[in-house]
């Protein structure tokens, strides 16, 4: 797995914003909403390390790191408020929750820079939506086009909030340091009162140096109350050095309820990790996708002992009964395709 490199991303897409009025948090419902694995805090051992950071999938195919069909799941929906003990404490891109938070970091405190009272379009098939306000960080790299509607009495301090915050926000940063360039768009709505929320995801990340390519995306529907949800997530990571595609693919769908004991969901995957990591059906995995019904609340502790052979059926009839509710609906998901990935750089000049 790459996150552009350990060190590059996080110089690369860490935000930082100027701070003063209106408040637009969707890192508190998605962590309410979206699966989050749990990160034990057992260190793996030195070779883990190793294998995880220079990513030798020949080597890591068996084990739990990179290459490994439960570890890549784990990893894109881990909790990345912890440090990750497989990979020297870090996360990056391929996590869903850091992408949020990163993205999040910038539509807390903003000011109505611009009035735009307008239908805008996200890059790819983020869709459009209308925005009432604009804001742009001093540097000039972050862009959010948000609104704030309806009220909500706070009856501790009476001050009154938003009811539905609605949100586009766009970064982009360049590394002369690691030769790197990065994007990172998430597009949002959530309402307070019903707990609904729609989160869309796309980042991407570029080597030229290295000859790599990253590339993510993932969407969420779901309720912050009820925990219930609906998810896609898809990344491309290059180089594409086989044939002309692309060696490390991921797409999942997946649906249930996130949180609460005795509940559980369904993700339908297909990958081109370990056995099927090259050639021209690269990124197919067996027809249909490869499912797992995982409880809410697993971790690295529960998983790291399961196997993508033996624990993982192409058959809906083999699906675990905790999960009989959802199969008809995930067996109908289809992944997300080419033109939903940013393969490459997004327009992200929203306004």
């Amino acid at each position: 797995m790459k996150q552009f490199t350990a060190l590059a991303i996080i110089s690369i897409l860490a935000i930082g914003c100027s701070s003063t009025s209106t408040s637009l948090d969707f890192a508190a419902p998605a962590k309410a909403t979206m699966p989050i694995f749990a990160v034990s805090q057992t260190q793996a051992s030195i070779l883990q390390k190793i294998l995880g950071m220079l990513e030798n999938r020949a080597m890591a195919a068996d084990s739990w790191a990179n290459g490994n069909f439960f570890y890549e799941v784990w990893y894109a929906f881990a909790d990345s408020s912890l440090p990750n003990p497989y990979n020297g404490g870090m996360w990056g891109s391929e996590n869903l929750l850091w992408n949020i938070d990163q993205a999040n970091n910038c539509s807390k405190n903003l000011t109505c820079m611009n009035a735009l009272n307008r239908s805008i379009t996200g890059p790819l098939t983020m869709g459009s939506d209308n925005y009432v306000c604009g804001f742009i960080s001093d540097s000039g790299d972050t862009k959010v086009a948000y609104s704030a509607s309806g009220t909500i009495p706070d009856a501790g301090t009476g001050t009154a909030s938003a009811e539905v915050i609605k949100a586009l926000i766009t970064f982009h940063s360049s590394n002369n340091d690691f030769h790197s360039d990065g994007q990172l768009v998430m597009m949002g709505s959530y309402n307070k009162v019903t707990g609904d929320l729609t989160l869309k995801v796309a980042s991407y990340g570029d080597e030229p140096s290295l000859n790599n390519v990253f590339s993510v995306r993932m969407d969420v529907v779901g309720n912050a109350f009820t925990h219930a949800f609906t998810l896609y997530y898809s990344k491309r990571n290059s180089p594409m050095q086989v044939n002309g595609y692309y060696t490390n693919n991921l797409d999942l769908v997946g649906k249930g309820v996130s949180q609460g004991a005795g509940k559980y969901f369904l993700v339908k995957v297909q990958d081109t990790y370990g056995k099927r990591q090259f050639g021209p059906n690269a990124g197919m995995g067996p027809a249909g996708g490869e499912y797992y019904c995982y409880p809410a609340g697993a971790g690295d502790a529960e998983l790291r002992g399961l196997t993508e052979d033996a624990n993982t059926t192409t058959s809906t009839a083999n699906i675990s009964p905790n999960c009989a509710s959802y199969v008809t609906d995930v067996a109908a998901m289809n992944f997300l395709t080419e033109a939903d990935i940013p393969l490459l750089p997004m327009n992200i000049d929203i306004f």
